[in-house]
């Protein structure tokens, strides 16, 4: 069991992408103080996960105008299946997440052009790397902690069956649990794992190619890690974004 102790964070986020970035440096700036700190199993080099390598496309006619007939199009999209709820307050709040990130040094422009026809779309000016970038130079600054090259591999228990901090492996084998009074899993989906995606898509589901050097390192470990704790599982877990790919390039693809 996990005790509490002077040294515990208060918030530990497994993850450092845009997910893990956003959530730390929200829980910085709504705690002044509070000790926060972000676990990430790649090196900081390699760090950002997806986002890192994304154009980061968003369906918004403009920073403050999301473009029109959206959450029609996910109903439709999904047969009628998506939460209406989620995507609704999705919705509501696009407009203030953009306002808050440019509030962090994030500049939005619209694209010169996007691959297909459809809605109007705007980017970060600089694509992901610089959502990295620019949510990693905030978190810094209001004293959130980056821990890299360490794996978690289990959500810890308190006395009274609570979550009570997350047990990690760091890259030389050794073993710790942290404690903190809340922990945030934003690590991403099973991309990088095999296993996963052979159980989920089939046969060949291993051999599918990753589309940035950032998706190895989603494992499903927070999946697994929720999933052990009680969580349950929701959504379709049957498809996937794929985006066709030249067998000959050996380029991350953006």
């Amino acid at each position: 069991m996990v005790k509490y102790s002077p040294s515990a964070y208060d918030v530990i986020v497994i993850g450092h992408g845009a997910a893990g970035l956003s959530a730390a440096l929200a829980a910085a700036e709504a705690a002044p103080g509070a000790r926060i700190a972000v676990v990430e199993r790649s090196s900081n080099a390699a760090s950002g996960g997806n986002t890192r390598w994304s154009p980061c496309y968003m369906r918004m006619q403009s920073p403050r105008v999301l473009a029109p007939g959206f959450e029609d199009d996910i109903q439709a999209a999904s047969g009628g299946r998506a939460d209406p709820a989620y995507f609704r307050r999705l919705a509501a709040e696009a407009p203030s997440t953009i306002a808050w990130l440019e509030g962090h040094r994030i500049a939005f422009h619209t694209p010169v052009y996007y691959i297909s026809v459809g809605p109007p779309r705007i980017q970060p000016a600089g694509g992901g790397a610089a959502v990295v970038r620019e949510l990693l130079r905030a978190g810094r600054a209001a004293g959130v902690e980056f821990i890299y090259a360490c794996s978690a591999e289990r959500l810890a228990r308190g006395e009274n069956g609570a979550i009570a901090g997350v047990e990690v492996t760091a890259a030389n084998g050794d073993a710790r649990t942290m404690a903190a009074r809340a922990v945030v899993l934003a690590c991403g989906g099973f991309e990088g794992n095999g296993a996963m995606l052979r159980k989920h898509f089939g046969p060949g589901g291993e051999s599918l190619r990753q589309i940035s050097p950032g998706t190895a390192f989603n494992t499903g470990a927070g999946i697994r890690m929720a999933i052990d704790a009680g969580a349950r599982a929701s959504g379709d877990w049957n498809g996937m974004h794929a985006e066709p790919v030249d067998p000959r390039s050996a380029n991350a693809q953006a």
